[in-house]
């Protein structure tokens, strides 16, 4: 699969500094890019690859949240429809100054989540391959129609 690079290096700190929280059953498990979480291994089936993605602000364009929130119930159908499992996360920034709902979703392909990130016109989803399970951003090579807020 060809790496995309992040459309601004500001926007790619964004990223990297959010903390992408799993609700699951039990207390949120908090994601890191580039950090191995060993609640995460417990959660995911042996050679399971997982996608960290949301329907929200799509290309970063911040929507009404009457939006967002139907986005982000179509991902989950879409996800439904491809026996993909999820589990309801929020991805936000450190400081609380902004939030996203998302899905972890559980046992889809490298190839299944970018497409499912393309097709919810995402600059970037968090990747969590099936064997080495350390959280990676991957960009969509997707570009936003202007200047992206911050968080967004």
């Amino acid at each position: 699969m060809h790496e995309a690079s992040a459309p601004d290096p500001g926007l790619e700190c964004v990223y990297r500094a959010a903390e992408y929280c799993v609700h699951g059953d039990g207390p949120c498990g908090v994601l890191r890019i580039g950090e191995a979480s060993p609640w995460l291994d417990a959660l995911l089936p042996d050679g399971a690859g997982a996608a960290f993605l949301t329907g929200w602000n799509p290309l970063g364009s911040l929507q009404d949240p009457a939006a967002n929130r139907a986005a982000n119930a179509r991902l989950a159908e879409r996800a439904r429809a491809l026996g993909i499992a999820s589990i309801a996360g929020t991805g936000r920034a450190p400081d609380g100054s902004w939030e996203e709902q998302s899905l972890l979703l559980v046992g889809l392909s490298a190839t299944q989540a970018m497409e499912l990130a393309r097709e919810f016109r995402q600059l970037a989803y968090v990747w969590i391959p099936g064997r080495r399970r350390v959280p990676a951003l991957a960009w969509t090579g997707l570009r936003p129609p202007g200047p992206v807020p911050a968080g967004a």
